[in-house]
């Protein structure tokens, strides 16, 4: 028992750990041991290193990374440290203090004799301060004893540089078999020798192996290639003569350089800087040194000396031509050189001596600027040539000895107006006699000369009287027509040539129509056929001289029917069924235009146009007919001619026999259709009618027929007379025939489905067929279910293509519940009343209204395999099995067709076996599938009565039984085609990448993970290419850098899983070194300097430059790098180190990094200054870009400076000592290669003082050769004046000392005399230049001068003045008392002399001095000055003439409408006159258009002087800029004169008042706002008030001309006048009474600026407005009904008509108010622009036109006036008319609405005309086809023969239908018929449109199964559910919504409107899925699955896990989930209650 118990212990035990696994397994393991800190190291974080015993391990090497999470915030600054353990196999590698809790550590652990441990800690957390992470270390191998490899021989390379690639090391070994490896660094090997071609020194290692022997390690060996020299290259000095602008070289070179070579030439110790043989283009000898630098070779050098020697000049192809030119008032340059050489040219202007002077050359070409000639001459120079002189080429008007000239210039003169050679102008005969003026004035705009203008006029022979021209002012007067010629003449001066101009005017008389001709009488009348004839009227011509001939024309007269003589005018009637035709087109009256034409007469041929112009007037001839008289005709039967019939003898007005029409007494009758071109034939009686031939003559109802009447008495021909309602037909319908639609007949009986329409037709060639009664007859025998019998009426329409054929149609059965059998027989009635011969179709005809239905499944056959659906296609690993079911009474199984479409091939007709099942008129049948391919199966089927079942398609199924393949290849870097590139290969036919699955591992060289692109996603995404079942697929660019393995799965479409596939480890690396992460790095400089950011590093002798760069993937193979001289450098640095390739060496703690470090440079004797580059190339041969060190030069400077001094020329040298009387400066010239100012330390003393530090002023002549000036000027205040001594001292970055420099002592004096006079008067009134181009001061007061010379050794006898007085001309005048002189005073070093000048004159003064020192004073420049007390004097004032000089009010006016030109003068003796200062200022009060100038300043440039200077004369023009609209002028002129010396005239104020206008006057004229405007014309409801506003500045209201004309009498009007302002003028009137009005207004300003003369618009005054006429058959017909006859008619008239809106409403059934003005109006009347009228004849009598109507009419006028106008009746011809009330109308519309419940009883209203017959009303109502039993309704008034008339004028009967009939669903309809007193059969549902058919529906639809949502867990990637939902009446939407988003929503049931059927898929998620229904039926009952009254017979889920997750699916079970936790929890209570049990027995057994 104890036993059993203990095994139930361990049991319980054994679960409990098994139970404690499992839960332990759920959560992932940690990688890393984790422990607290250690007692040996509190406060740290520690990493322990043990060996596998767990023995601490000393001294082990930890590098290690700590940094904070990408996501940190506490800013931790990165540690990256390594150091080794201590005793207790622990290093610390963070202080407690510092740490935070988003750390992670990364370290790497080795020890010689252990595998290095990189993967224990990677990235792990640091989650305490005190942590302690465990590493332990395995032990290598050790083999216990193995051999030494025997007779190893090294030999080492140390040999001559020769070109080609030398192996570093021979190796060789006694012990056979070894292999053999070598390294540049010690950790790389490779199995192949190196080698190297360059020379240099090699480390290099060799490495020997065997199996069981001890490896040979070599250590590092050296090897060497030695430079060795260069050959072939030589060079020999030349020695040649200068040449030309052309460089030449200095040597002769033999050999040739290498493409590599570093080339130096020198020239006088600089370097060229290029590789190129030196050239040299100046004289001289030249020192020249070659040196060549070659890789691998030693230096080349060699030295020569070459000399360049003298030549001669040579001018070329030179040429120097003197101007030949023409004056343009500006300097012109005297000469024109071409093809210049490289010499110079000097020039001089011949001084009138004719011969060169020696010192006047210039290399300016002289200009010249007045006309005349002149000699320049000219001579080459150039450096190394003589100088040689020039000839110039004469000019060629130029006259020897001058060889230029220049011309006088030509003047431009043009007339102000016209432009052209010519022009021409028509004047009418009144402007003739009275003189046309025109203004030729001419301008000469550019005033070059000042000339005067005078003009005169030429005339052709003849002519000399038709024209005067004014010589002064150009106005020519024209007195007759012809050619004159005018011409203007401009007088010219010493540099301008006279200028003159022509214009040809033509002037011919003016084409004014009837001007030349007109007509006696302007109309003349005619009444056609009138006996008297036409009145004639011949045109007159107004001049006896004008021969012109005449001639007539009428105009369209052909058209119009009219001829007329050319010749004479006489007209004739050419036709007169045109001429009555035009008369009616007019309105009654024919108006004709008469036209005469006279020809253009010429007197004689001077020009192209007539001398009499040719002229054209008019009249107009009215023609008209004679008013038809009362009673104009009367109508008799043919057959009986003495009885008048009063009215139409057959049906509805129509008339039956032949008709003859009389006219009234006293005239005879013509029918209008009988017309001819010729006099027309009346005769006593016209017949109408008759029959010709069989064919009934002038027959129908829309014939008009017309007749015209002569007068017998006059031959007066009436207007057209309509015989009005002749209406004729006699012939009765015919071709009487019934069509069926087109239908399979079996067994000689037609099959219908629900319903049939057949047609009636019929043919009627007058009135046409009115309607068609129809009779159904049952077959005999046929079954009593089928209709017995039934007929109507329908109406008949006419057939839109032939006018005869009439139809009507017919649909059957009438109602829906019907089923008929038997044939149909039909008449047809025209409007007349025939009745038509009855045809009866002997055809059967049958309906019928079931059709089939059907259901198909299909599966897996027995279940066995695996399926899905993916979109449209259904996927399956095995056979599939289809069930057909078809449910039909009548089944018929050879009607059934089944296919199956194979791989899109054609459908196959399927045999398959049909049987019944146990549900009634059910069978069924199957088919199975069963190869690999995709199927397409269908199923058709259609009864025998037509009825078809509903076609079922299946999806796309798919049958695939074949396991996928998956291949997987990779190509490397060394590929040629697609390197680092992989092809996956995947053989299936049912291939889809979304089922790809790709686990990808990638790592770097460091053993990190790598992130990498979703290469899974690629590929399901790329694109593959596919061979048939074989699909193929290449990752190339997808690939990110890394190492990578990768793990291929895939299951195909059926879910056929393929075996997977792993690939081999792999890498790629397209990536070069990234320079971020390359770097450089030097040895310590011995100084550093910043400049432009850039570092400078100063070293001596050499430097240390170490490489870095990472590659995490492939790692780095070799550095290349280079040397570059920096730009600018001295050439005595070397110039470049061309790239070199060093082994780099990689880092043994971060496998990325690597490394390589060179020094610089490679020869002692090299200097350097310049940067370093490299590039690094990783193992899989990507180059970075090349890593330019920017930031830093290196600089190895071995060379100490050196410098030269030297000074300015001193002009004495006395002791020692330099003097100098100017700048000294001194030169210091230091050599040095890397050159800074400011290391050279400058300092100079003066006299006795101690030193200072100066800094020169540096240039660098080259890189090496800098210069630095230092000035110490010669000041003028002697400041720098004394003893100077310069030191030199520096020392280069590099340390290198110059020797120290002190220099010997320079002397500056500078004193010189100083000459200065100051005058009283320092501030002169002007300067300025007088006549003889001096530059002037002017005083208008006594001028003292004062002379004082400045020297310490002055000699009054070198002190010499002069004085020179002179008048305004440049006259000398006597200087007698004008001013007076002291004598000579000193003061110490001052010498002063006064002179005053008292006079008026023109001054000149000069002075010169020298000391005794010989420093000559400044030169003294020459004074001129003038004194002028006195004012200028003779001021005048003159005007151009104007157009207008009157005088008002007492002041003289001058009136211009172009610029007043002003002339101003006065006159000044001595300074002259240097300004002038006028206004032109305007008048008080005038217009602010007008501009004013005050006190305009004329400086002298502007005068024009004469009388040798004194007088001045200034013109300009009012307004001084371009005459505009702003600056117009209203004023006086005054001006003032100032001569140089500021004197000011007196004012002269003139008095002359000028106004300048070329403005013309503008008006604006506005009216009362009109009522509107229409066509041009404002109409108006009462009197305008008219506002004229006139803009202008000089307005006299007296010139204003304004007429009003109405209805075409024109009357003056005077305006009230008010001036608003200066400008704008407003002037009133008002204009009354009705009529049609215009208004005009002419105005022309006094300056001759006339107005655009004015014309309005017509304006119309209109008060007056009468209704339009509405009646029907020529009756009042307001609240009247119509049975017969309608033809309603409206006329309207008013003489401003604008509108008149007709518009027609119908009320009938359902539609109120119905618009059916187009039906019946539109189209129908005529309007005129005084009115219209129309008559509506378009009533037909069909059924449909029955009804209430309302005529409306709303007529208006253009003056604003409307008046409306309505009547209403009533049309009732074919029975009642319907009216439904609102609740009814909405129940039927759109075809009929479904509704959930009637709610409101329905109310129908019945019109008729007629009274109904009692007991004749009937009311059906059907509910699905049949009728209800007890239909409940009330009739009011009760139908009986004593009911009275409604108030509608009519019989109107209310049928209220009880809401509660409708109580029941259904569908709904009403049918309503009655019989009136008439005998017609009203029946609302003779048409379409007015069926009463709804629906009711209260049902909710059902949602009638849902399968896919049985189980709520479902283990699988996705899952399709499908659904059914039915509803009785009408579905309207389906929705479905997935956690409460629409995913489907369904409103299409066209195919089947009760039944549908739907699936969607539910995608995998870890979360369950809500799923709801939502459906609508069309009555709006809705069905929700969310809605707590929903219930189903079938599972229904609507939360549904779908997922493959185990885990997933365990949460998604709760009851498994908590289950499994409770289970757990028991579990654990359990283990502990076991532990406890046991300890409990182990204390009792220890008791």
């Amino acid at each position: 028992m104890k036993e059993m118990s203990k095994r139930n212990c361990r049991k319980r035990g054994l679960a409990f750990i098994m139970a404690l696994l499992m839960i332990v397994s759920i959560f992932p393991s940690a990688g890393v041991t984790v422990s607290a800190q250690t007692d040996e190291h509190q406060g740290f974080v520690t990493i322990t290193v043990t060996d596998a015993d767990g023995a601490a391990i000393n001294g082990a090497t930890v590098t290690y990374t700590i940094k904070e999470k990408e996501n940190g915030t506490n800013n931790f600054q990165t540690i990256n440290q390594s150091g080794e353990t201590d005793s207790y196999g622990t290093i610390e590698v963070l202080e407690a203090s510092n740490y935070y809790d988003d750390l992670t550590i990364t370290a790497s652990v080795s020890k010689e004799g252990y595998t290095t441990d990189t993967t224990t800690i990677n990235e792990a957390d640091i989650t305490s301060n005190t942590q302690d992470f465990s590493v332990k270390l395995t032990a290598e191998s050790k083999p216990e004893s193995t051999p030494d490899i025997e007779g190893v021989s090294i030999e080492v390379l140390n040999a001559d540089y020769n070109g080609e690639a030398q192996n570093l090391v021979s190796v060789s070994a006694a012990t056979e078999n070894v292999t053999i490896e070598y390294s540049r660094d010690g950790n790389t090997w490779v199995d192949t020798c190196p080698s190297e071609t360059n020379a240099g020194e090699y480390p290099v290692y060799v490495k020997i192996t065997k199996d069981g022997y001890s490896t040979y390690l070599s250590g590092e060996q050296t090897a060497k290639i030695n430079k060795v020299d260069i050959t072939g290259i030589d060079i020999t000095a030349k020695e040649v003569e200068y040449k030309d602008a052309t460089e030449q070289e200095l040597v002769l070179m033999t050999g040739a350089f290498g493409e590599k070579d570093i080339v130096t030439w020198y020239v006088n110790g600089k370097s060229t800087g290029s590789q190129d043989i030196p050239k040299q283009l100046a004289v001289g000898e030249y020192t020249v040194k070659l040196v060549v630098q070659r890789d691998n070779y030693n230096d080349f050098e060699k030295t020569v000396t070459a000399k360049i020697s003298n030549a001669k000049i040579n001018l070329g192809d030179l040429k120097v031509t003197g101007l030949d030119g023409i004056y343009n008032g500006k300097a012109q340059e005297a000469v024109k050189v071409e093809n210049q050489g490289d010499y110079t040219l000097y020039y001089q202007l011949d001084d009138g001596s004719q011969t060169a002077n020696p010192d006047a050359w210039d290399t300016t070409i002289p200009t010249i600027t007045n006309a005349g000639s002149y000699i320049v001459w000219v001579k080459a120079t150039k450096q190394y040539y003589d100088d040689k002189n020039v000839d110039v080429i004469k000019a060629e008007n130029a006259v020897a000895p001058y060889n230029v000239y220049l011309a006088k210039a030509s003047q431009v003169i043009s007339f102000d107006k016209y432009t052209g050679e010519e022009t021409s102008v028509e004047i009418t005969q009144a402007e003739m006699e009275a003189g046309k003026e025109f203004n030729f004035a001419a301008t000469d705009k550019e005033k070059k000369a000042g000339g005067t203008i005078t003009y005169s006029v030429l005339f052709d022979e003849g002519d000399d009287e038709i024209a005067t021209i004014d010589s002064q002012t150009g106005v020519l007067t024209v007195n007759g027509a012809g050619k004159i010629t005018i011409k203007a003449v401009l007088s010219g001066n010493d540099n301008y040539n006279e200028s003159t101009i022509e214009h040809v005017l033509y002037v011919k008389g003016k084409s004014v129509a009837g001007e030349w001709i007109s007509f006696p009488e302007n109309t003349i009348e005619y009444i056609l056929g009138n006996t008297n004839g036409i009145t004639e009227n011949a045109a007159v011509k107004k001049e006896a001289k004008d021969k012109g001939a005449i001639s007539y024309s009428i105009e369209n007269g052909s058209e119009l029917g009219l001829s007329i003589d050319s010749k004479s005018g006489v007209i004739s009637i050419a036709d007169y069924s045109k001429v009555m035709e035009s008369i009616e087109a007019g309105n009654g009256i024919l108006n004709v235009t008469i036209k005469a034409d006279k020809a253009e007469y010429s007197k004689r041929g001077w020009w192209s146009k007539a001398y009499y112009p040719a002229d054209s007037t008019s009249y107009t001839l009215k023609i008209s007919m004679s008013d038809a008289p009362t009673s104009a005709y009367k109508i008799y039967a043919a057959d009986d001619l003495e009885t008048e019939l009063i009215k139409p003898n057959g049906e509805n007005d129509w008339y039956n026999t032949t008709l003859i029409i009389k006219p009234a007494d006293g005239y005879s009758i013509i029918r209008a259709d009988e017309l001819t071109k010729d006099k027309p034939s009346f005769k006593d009686s016209v017949k109408f009618g008759e029959t010709v031939e069989t064919e009934a003559k002038d027959q129908g109802a829309s014939l008009s027929h017309y007749i015209y009447l002569e007068e017998t008495a006059t031959g007066n021909i009436t207007k057209k007379i309509e015989i009005s309602n002749l209406k004729l037909d006699t012939i009765a319908p015919y071709n009487v025939n019934i069509d069926f639609t087109d239908v399979e007949e079996k067994d000689s009986v037609k099959y219908y489905g629900d319903y049939i329409t057949v047609t009636f037709t019929a043919y009627d060639v007058t009135s046409g067929v009115d309607h068609f009664d129809w009779k159904y007859t049952r077959e005999n025998g046929a079954s009593n279910s089928n209709l017995e019998s039934d007929n109507g009426t329908v109406s008949a329409q006419v057939d839109k293509d032939d006018p005869n054929k009439y139809s009507a149609t017919l649909t059957l059965p009438r109602n829906k519940a019907e089923q008929l059998r038997g044939n149909l027989q039909v008449t047809a009635i025209d409007k007349a009343g025939n009745n038509s011969v009855s045809y009866t179709d002997e055809g059967v005809f049958v309906i019928d209204t079931i059709a089939p239905t059907q259901k198909v499944e299909y599966k897996l056959k027995n279940n066995d395999g695996s399926n899905q659906i993916v979109g449209e296609k259904h996927y399956f690993s095995n056979d599939v099995e289809f069930t057909f079911k078809i449910v039909e009474a009548n089944f018929y199984s050879e009607d059934v067709t089944i296919t199956v479409s194979k791989n899109n091939g054609s459908a196959e007709k399927q045999s398959v076996t049909w049987a019944d099942t146990e549900n009634s008129d059910e069978h069924q049948a199957t088919l199975t599938l069963s190869d690999d391919a995709e199927y397409t199966v269908s199923m058709t089927y259609e009864d025998r009565s037509g009825k078809e079942m509903t076609a079922y398609t299946s999806e796309t199924i798919v049958v695939d039984k074949t396991i996928p393949k998956i291949e997987f290849d990779f190509k490397d870097y060394k590929d040629s085609q697609r390197p680092q590139s992989a092809t996956v290969k995947i053989t299936e036919h049912n291939f889809r990448t979304d089922d790809i699955k790709l686990d990808v591992s990638a790592k770097d060289i460091n053993g990190k993970t790598v992130t990498t692109n979703d290469l899974q996603q690629y590929l399901r995404n790329c694109e593959w290419t596919t061979d048939g079942d074989v699909h193929t697929a290449t990752i190339d660019k997808q690939f990110v850098d890394g190492i990578y393995e990768l793990t291929f799965n895939y299951a195909d479409l059926a879910i056929n899983k393929a075996a997977e596939v792993n690939s081999s480890k792999f890498i790629v690396d397209r990536t070069a070194p990234n320079t971020a992460e390359m770097s450089i790095k030097y040895s310590n400089p011995i100084m550093q300097t910043i400049l432009n950011s850039i570092t400078f590093g100063y070293y001596n002798p050499n430097v240390d430059v170490t490489f870095t760069a990472h590659d995490s993937i492939s790692g780095i193979k070799e550095f290349t790098w280079s040397y570059l001289k920096e730009s600018g450098a001295s050439e005595s640095n070397v110039t470049e180190y061309a790239e070199a390739k060093v082994t780099a060496k990689q880092d043994s703690t971060d496998k990325s990094k690597y490394t390589a470090t060179v020094t610089l440079p490679k020869s002692v004797a090299d200097q350097i200054r310049g940067t370093v580059s490299f590039s690094a190339t990783d193992n899989y041969n990507n180059l970075s870009n090349k890593l330019t060190d920017t930031n830093n030069v290196l600089v190895v400077d071995t060379i100490a400076p050196t410098m030269n001094v030297e000074y300015s020329a001193a002009d004495n040298s006395y002791n020692g000592k330099d003097y100098y009387k100017q700048d000294l400066t001194a030169t210091f010239t230091i050599t040095e290669a890397n050159f800074y100012k400011e290391d050279v330390k400058v300092k100079v003393k003066k006299n006795d003082g101690s030193f200072t530090e100066i800094t020169p002023v540096w240039t660098d002549t080259s890189t090496d050769v800098h210069i630095g000036k230092v000035t110490i000027s010669a000041a003028t205040d002697h400041s720098k004046d004394g003893d100077y001594i310069f030191s030199v001292e520096y020392k280069d970055r590099s340390n290198n000392q110059m020797n120290t420099y002190t220099s010997t002592t320079k002397v500056i004096d500078t004193t010189k005399p100083v000459i200065e006079v100051k005058y009283a008067n320092e501030s002169p009134v002007n300067t300025m230049t007088d006549v003889e181009n001096h530059q002037r001061k002017y005083f208008s007061s006594t001028q003292t001068a004062t002379i004082t010379v400045k020297e310490h050794n002055f000699n009054e006898a070198t002190a010499k003045y002069t004085v020179v007085t002179k008048d305004v001309s440049g006259n000398e005048i006597n200087a007698s008392g004008l001013y007076s002189v002291s004598a000579w005073t000193k003061n110490g070093d001052d010498n002063i002399l006064t002179i005053t000048y008292p006079g008026d004159a023109n001054y000149t003064f000069d002075i010169e001095c020298t000391d005794l020192a010989t420093l000559k004073a400044d030169d003294y420049a020459t004074e001129y000055f003038t004194v002028d007390t006195s004012k200028p004097t003779d001021l005048n004032v003159t005007y151009s003439n104007s157009i207008l000089d009157t005088i008002l009010n007492t002041v003289t006016f001058g009136f211009y409408n172009s610029k007043a030109t002003v002339t101003i003068t006065a006159t000044d003796n001595i300074s002259g006159i240097n300004s002038m200062k006028y206004s032109y200022v305007k008048a008080d009060g005038v217009s602010g258009v007008n501009a004013e100038l005050v006190d305009a300043i004329v400086d002298a440039s502007s005068i024009t002087n004469s009388n040798g200077g004194a007088t001045g004369t200034v013109t300009f023009e009012i307004p001084r800029e371009a005459l505009a609209a702003n600056n117009q002028f209203n004023g006086t002129i005054n001006f003032t004169a100032t001569d140089r010396a500021n004197n000011e005239s007196d004012y002269l104020r003139d008095t002359k008042r000028i106004i300048v206008d070329n403005i013309s006057p503008t008006a604006e004229v506005q009216y009362s706002t009109p009522v509107q405007t229409s066509n041009g014309i404002a109409y108006y409801d009462g009197d305008i008030s008219a506002t004229v506003t006139i803009n202008e500045a000089n307005f006299y209201s007296d010139d204003v001309q304004i007429t009003v004309t109405r209805d075409g009498v024109a009357t003056a009007v005077n305006a009230n006048w008010t001036d608003n302002s200066t400008d704008v003028h407003t002037g009133t009137f008002t204009i009354s009474g009705d009529g049609d009005y215009t208004v005009g207004i002419i105005y022309t300003d006094k300056s001759s600026n006339a107005m655009q003369a004015y014309t309005s618009e017509q304006m119309t005054i209109d008060t007056e407005i009468t209704e339009a006429s509405i009646t029907i058959n020529g009756q009042e017909a307001d609240g009247k009904a119509f049975k017969d006859e309608v033809v309603p008619a409206v006329s309207f008239n008013d003489t401003n008509f604008e509108s008149c809106e007709v518009k027609m409403y119908r009320t009938s059934y359902a539609d109120k108010n119905v618009d059916v003005t187009d039906k019946f109006i539109t189209g129908h009347i005529s309007t005129n622009e005084t009115g219209g009228n129309g008559e509506f004849d378009t009533f037909d009598k069909i059924a449909e036109n029955d009804g209430i109507y309302t005529i409306t009419t709303t007529l208006k006028d253009k003056a604003g006036h409307s008046v409306d106008k309505s009547i209403t009746f009533t049309v009732n011809r074919f029975g009642s008319v319907y009216e439904y009330n609102d609740f009814l109308v909405s129940l039927i519309g759109d075809g009929g609405a479904y509704v959930q419940s009637v709610d409101d009883d329905l109310v129908i209203t019945e019109y008729n005309a007629d009274r109904l017959v009692e007991d004749s009303l009937d009311i059906e109502i059907l509910r699905d086809g049949k009728p209800l039993d007890n239909a409940d309704y009330s009739v009011s008034p009760e139908i009986n023969e004593t009911v009275a008339i409604g108030s509608s004028g009519w019989y109107q009967y209310s049928y209220t239908i009880a809401k509660d009939n409708f109580a029941s669903d259904g569908v709904y309809k009403i049918a309503v018929s009655s019989r009136d007193a008439t005998g017609n059969s009203p029946e609302n549902n003779n048409y379409d449109d007015k069926t009463i058919l709804f629906r009711v529906d209260s049902t909710a639809p059902e949602i009638t199964s849902v399968t896919g949502l049985e189980n709520s867990i479902v283990n699988a990637t996705e899952q399709t559910v499908k659904y059914t939902v039915y509803d009785t009446i009408g579905l309207a939407s389906v929705q479905v919504y997935v956690n409460g988003k629409e995913t489907d929503n369904i409103t299409d049931f066209s195919a089947d409107a009760n039944n549908y059927d739907g699936a969607f898929v539910l995608k995998e998620s870890s979360n369950a899925q809500n799923v709801r229904f939502v459906v609508t039926d069309k009555a709006g009952n809705v069905t929700d699955t969310n809605s707590d009254d929903f219930t189903s017979s079938y599972i229904f889920n609507n939360a549904v896990t779908v997922s493959t997750n185990l885990f997933v699916r365990w949460f998604a079970n709760k009851a498994l989930f908590y289950g499994s936790i409770a289970g757990t929890v028991v579990v654990i209570g359990g283990g502990a209650g076991v532990i406890v049990f046991f300890k409990k027995r182990k204390l009792k057994a220890a008791k």
